[in-house]
């Protein structure tokens, strides 16, 4: 039960995070500069390969989303 709980949480907040940084570059650059966010975002779901996959999965596509702006900057 707490495990859904968990899943669920995890998805909403890659969801909200995702949908900021598409929303703006402004938005996309509050959601990159947030201090401590993305080195826990990779530590915790991306090398560390502990979390869900579908919790991976949306770490990597907000990276990517990123790397996008990045690109465009």
């Amino acid at each position: 039960m707490q495990v859904d709980r968990l899943l669920a949480a995890e998805d909403s907040l890659f969801g909200i995070l995702i949908a900021l940084a598409r929303h703006s570059p402004t938005a996309a650059d509050a959601v990159m500069k947030c201090p401590r966010l993305m080195d826990t975002i990779m530590q915790l779901f991306v090398q560390d390969g502990t979390f869900t996959w579908p919790s991976r999965a949306k770490a990597i596509k907000l990276l990517k989303v990123f790397d996008l702006w990045l690109m465009c900057k």
